[in-house]
């Protein structure tokens, strides 16, 4: 029980929640943290010397500005480097978890020569890693981005002064923090040698070929779930007994001054004693509430990610930062300043945009340039949400479905409403972490209601056309859906979708509507004059004199056989390196005006002309590619290219080579 004061009043400032802790736990706590901190020895020793200095090499940042600043350089020539950025912006949780555990680590009775720091210097070290092995890598910054998000929820107590320093919470983030380095101390063997170099790209392919990753890093994985339900458990017991303890202590204050109120004389001295005590108890019943809202919110964050980890989903994440950050310098700026779109943009209501042009014209490039400025925007307008999709991708290992679909934008939603509004109105389910997936009118419905809950909304659809390929009758049900946001959300939702024409359900519901855009009738013609200037330049970087002129020309040709067409470019300069010089590609254009289906007759009569060994390749990657299931990762087309008959295995002198 807390300690009584000895005037009227309850404590000012946060409750010590460690207070409640009872004396006959004292000698279990002091063991949960020597086994932690054996824990945290026994794998730091475990780092090799040539580790240790990769480790420290990255933890030498003074404050967690400097450490963003060393992590974005360590890994800007990474393969994965978009992604890799991502989850660098995403590391304040880990960093503030060392900070917190490095005194528990330094006031051991051995004095540690491995101090916590060591574990953001390791995630440095591994991400840092440019070997050209991107699934691989791809899955070791997937599980890692996973561990950072889970830390995440441990800093919404810390910054409201929570636990302080209980030493059960600070063992179990100890543990935590050693799950990471163990994962990182790992991972570092894959990418550097012995003697800490980087290992090559082809080496390490055959070091992880047909080795399961789930099965390396499962007993991690593992141990890190394991010692999160610790904390989760630990902090639901102190939570608990303070608020039992709390109402305890209350009700006793009240009846010992209802005690000395008997014992004085006078109706005024009466009177204030009582008007005191109930000032008391409702401080006291104020503060509990307080710790209870607290405590509430902390569970309805969990269910918020429980729920978002059971919807179904395609990060378009990546795919977006890839398309933005290919855009040439300039380009897409005339899509704002068109008046079809600023008519969309001011309006109050909600309303469509429909941005169409034909294949290869650059509408993936216009939506990511859309998708960029309006989430700068929601960042400055508290209640505003961006959703959007990339139907046209096929970087994702993920189906493209429906339900993924949905599922994509019911998740972008929800993470940016805000922390006090519960999920559980959205699809209500006892239990989020089942296995079995909501039904596709809950996810139709869940979308609405979280629009719904926003001030307003903006929902980009790139490549709806592509969705024709779905199975049954699910293209027109999307599109259904799609035309529904702006009519049934309850909400100011905006909603803009990119396709070619000319295909019947899209031009259902855009039969109605005001503002559209054709993107390859000239709008984007300045966009193609930069583009081509900057391929053209990539070329021939190093002109001579006479080389300008006929380059120019070469340009200007380019840009008109283009007619509105990026693809068309992209696939005709890539046999300009093989023509040799200005005059024969300046030739090249002159010969026919070709269209898309030109050029992918004449990539394939290309392959058909090579030798036999590197043509029956081509062919086969052609049929793999054209026939898989799913988009191939380029370690999974390499496996497949290296597959025979009766061949039962296969070993590293047979694996396709990757450069």
């Amino acid at each position: 029980m807390p300690v009584r004061q000895k005037s009227w009043g309850l404590p000012v400032g946060p409750p010590d929640r460690t207070a409640t802790i009872k004396a006959d736990e004292n000698e279990l706590e002091q063991q949960s943290t020597e086994a932690a901190v054996k824990y945290w020895l026994s794998e730091a020793e475990k780092l090799q010397p040539e580790q240790r200095v990769l480790f420290e090499r990255g933890a030498e940042a003074d404050s967690y500005e400097d450490y963003v600043s060393d992590l974005t350089r360590a890994v800007q020539n990474t393969t994965n480097s978009s992604k890799v950025s991502r989850l660098s912006r995403k590391m304040k949780p880990v960093y503030a978890l060392v900070k917190s555990v490095a005194p528990l680590v330094a006031s051991a009775d051995q004095a540690s020569p491995f101090p916590p720091s060591l574990v953001i210097g390791g995630i440095t070290c591994i991400l840092s890693a440019s070997n050209r092995v991107d699934d691989y890598q791809s899955k070791v910054i997937e599980k890692m981005e996973g561990m950072v998000d889970e830390i995440d929820s441990i800093n919404q107590y810390r910054r409201e002064g929570i636990f302080q320093d209980d030493p059960g919470i600070k063992a179990c983030e100890l543990n935590l923090a050693t799950d990471i380095f163990q994962f990182c101390v790992r991972v570092a063997p894959i990418f550097f040698d012995e003697k800490g170099r980087e290992r090559n790209g082809l080496s390490v392919a055959l070091k992880m070929q047909l080795k399961d990753f789930d099965i390396k890093f499962g007993d991690i994985m593992a141990h890190f779930k394991q010692h999160l339900r610790a904390l989760e458990n630990r902090r639901g017991l102190i939570n608990n007994r303070w608020i039992k303890e709390t109402h305890f202590g209350v009700k006793e204050m009240g009846l010992l001054m209802e005690q000395n109120s008997q014992d004085k004389k006078g109706a005024m001295e009466e009177k204030l004693r009582q008007q005191k005590q109930d000032e008391d108890i409702e401080r006291g019943e104020a503060s509990s509430s307080i710790l209870q809202l607290l405590y509430t919110d902390y569970l309805a964050a969990q269910r918020r990610k429980e729920f978002l980890d059971w919807l179904p989903f395609i990060d378009f994440g990546e795919f977006h930062d890839n398309a933005f950050d290919r855009s040439v310098d300039g380009t897409g700026e005339w899509l704002t300043k068109n008046n079809n779109y600023k008519a969309w943009s001011d309006s109050s209501s909600s309303s469509m945009l429909w941005i169409r042009g034909k294949h290869g014209s650059g509408k993936s490039h216009l939506a990511s340039c859309i998708i960029e400025k309006l989430l700068l925007e929601a960042k400055t307008a508290p209640g505003n949400a961006v959703a959007f999709v990339y139907c046209t991708t096929t970087q994702s290992k993920t189906e493209m479905t429906l339900n993924n679909l949905l599922g994509s934008l019911l998740r972008q939603i929800c993470r940016q409403l805000p922390p006090s509004r519960d999920v559980k109105d959205l699809i209500s389910k006892d239990d989020y972490s089942s296995k079995d997936s909501p039904r596709r009118s809950d996810l139709k419905s869940g979308i609405l209601k979280a629009i719904s809950a926003c001030q307003a909304s903006s929902i980009i659809v790139d490549g709806l056309d592509e969705c024709s390929k779905l199975n049954d009758s699910h293209f027109k049900e999307f599109c259904d859906f799609i035309a529904s946001l702006v009519e049934k959300s309850g909400a100011v939702t905006k909603v803009i979708v990119l396709s070619r024409p000319n295909y019947g359900e899209i031009d259902k519901i855009m039969g109605n509507i005001s503002h559209v855009i054709d993107v390859d009738t000239g709008a984007n013609h300045d966009d193609i004059e930069r583009f081509v200037s900057q391929t053209i330049s990539e070329i021939n970087s190093e002109p001579s004199q006479e080389e300008p002129q006929d380059f120019e020309e070469i340009k200007s040709k380019l840009v008109n056989n283009a007619s509105g067409m990026f693809l068309y470019v992209r696939l005709k300069v890539r046999d300009f390196e093989d023509l040799g010089n200005a005059e024969d590609i300046r030739a090249s254009l002159e010969d026919t005006v070709e269209d898309l289906n030109d050029l992918y007759g004449q990539a394939i009569n290309s392959v058909l002309e090579k030798r036999t060994p590197f043509r029956e390749r081509a062919l086969m990657a052609l049929m793999w590619i054209t026939n898989s299931r799913r988009p191939l990762s380029k370690m999974e087309l390499l496996e497949a290219l290296s597959l025979k008959l009766k061949r039962n295995s296969i070993r590293s002198s047979l694996l396709v080579s990757l450069l």
